[in-house]
């Protein structure tokens, strides 16, 4: 969404913006005339045959072989003769060689923490940090890492949300309702896909030791199923708590996401490893304070105006942040935590990132 956010809101008399993907993206294609729009996937036909001639080549000159997405951006490179190419996130690091064979620019955009980089190779991160004339991360524990890899040059450029997208299709007290949440409980929300990352275990047992202790909290997760081994793991653990009245998960919801998200009272990101968490950002948008781990980038937003940064997985220690916050809820202005986030929206934040592309020099 970082890149789709970008491109609709972009000025785009400061530059044409040319995006190249493997897969056709409904997304991407909404964004036409704005942007030019091509996908590998459209090109089938015609790269078949590219891809015959250019390994002919490749073996006549000894050159390493070519993969079908990087004969594919050479392609739109002969076709556009683009000034610079921007990679987003560490795994379009595949289009290096491609780009290696153009006089373009390359700038790289990384928003992974380090436990992400075994997701790509030695020789692939070792050029990304070394191939990419201008490097752009999305929060200071991003940058720390790119400059111990010997980039101190590397550019912060926060993520960011977009506003418009935050609309409210349903009443809160009729979702709640609709829950079974009651008008005086006290909802604790967690949000993303069912993975290890996510910390879900640990939300998981923060609910279990609240039965015992706080009738009136609820704890709702809003999120979808990977069907991988650790959701058969995690569905079982779930239905050890099938019993519990306080604990309530929800399928991927798209439309109305927001109207979810804001039945919270309180948000709780429990990750292991978050470079930037937009989620906690777009719940401070709505209003609502945050608990979260000490997992990254939050560090870069989140402060004693809008919560507390937790530097324990214990759950009982959790539970006494709940508990502190349920009763000093007062103390989070509404208003207060709505103009913290709003310095990270796309209003904020895109032009920040369009004038560094179309303005910072390259070395």
């Amino acid at each position: 969404m970082y890149l789709y956010r970008f491109l609709k809101n972009y000025d785009q008399n400061q530059f044409q913006a040319i995006l190249a993907t493997e897969k056709k993206s409904p997304l991407f294609a909404s964004l036409q005339p704005k942007i030019i729009y091509r996908s590998m996937e459209e090109h089938s036909p015609r790269l078949n045959w590219r891809k015959i001639t250019t390994r002919i080549g490749d073996k006549l000159h000894h050159r390493n072989k070519q993969t079908s997405f990087g004969i594919f951006l050479e392609m739109i490179h002969n076709q556009f003769q683009p000034d610079e190419w921007v990679l987003n996130t560490i795994l379009m690091h595949k289009a290096l060689p491609a780009a290696s064979n153009t006089n373009a620019k390359v700038t790289s955009i990384i928003h992974e923490m380090p436990s992400a980089y075994s997701f790509i190779s030695e020789a692939g991160m070792e050029a990304l940090i070394t191939q990419s004339q201008r490097i752009i991360c999305n929060s200071n524990m991003t940058c720390k890492a790119i400059s111990t890899m010997g980039r101190p040059d590397v550019i912060l450029q926060p993520g960011f949300f977009d506003p418009n997208e935050i609309l409210l299709s349903q009443p809160r007290p009729e979702l709640r309702a609709k829950l079974g949440i009651k008008k005086d409980d006290f909802v604790l929300i967690g949000s993303g896909s069912l993975d290890h990352n996510k910390g879900i275990e640990l939300f998981l047992e923060i609910s279990k030791l609240a039965l015992a202790s706080n009738e009136r909290l609820k704890f709702l997760w809003i999120g979808a199923e990977r069907h991988s081994g650790f959701n058969y793991y995690l569905n079982s653990y779930r239905k050890s708590l099938s019993e519990s009245s306080n604990l309530i998960f929800t399928n991927e919801i798209t439309s109305d996401y927001y109207a979810y998200l804001n039945i919270a009272d309180a948000f709780l990101l429990t990750s292991f490893n978050e470079s930037f968490s937009l989620v906690t950002l777009e719940a401070m948008a709505l209003g609502k304070p945050v608990l979260t781990y000490d997992c990254g980038g939050i560090r870069d937003f989140v402060n004693t105006s809008s919560g507390r940064i937790l530097t324990t997985r214990e759950p009982k220690a959790w539970l006494e942040s709940i508990s502190w916050l349920q009763n000093n809820s007062d103390r989070f202005s509404k208003t207060e935590l709505k103009l913290l986030a709003q310095k990270y929206s796309t209003d904020n934040q895109v032009p920040n990132l369009t004038a560094i592309l179309a303005g910072h020099p390259l070395g």
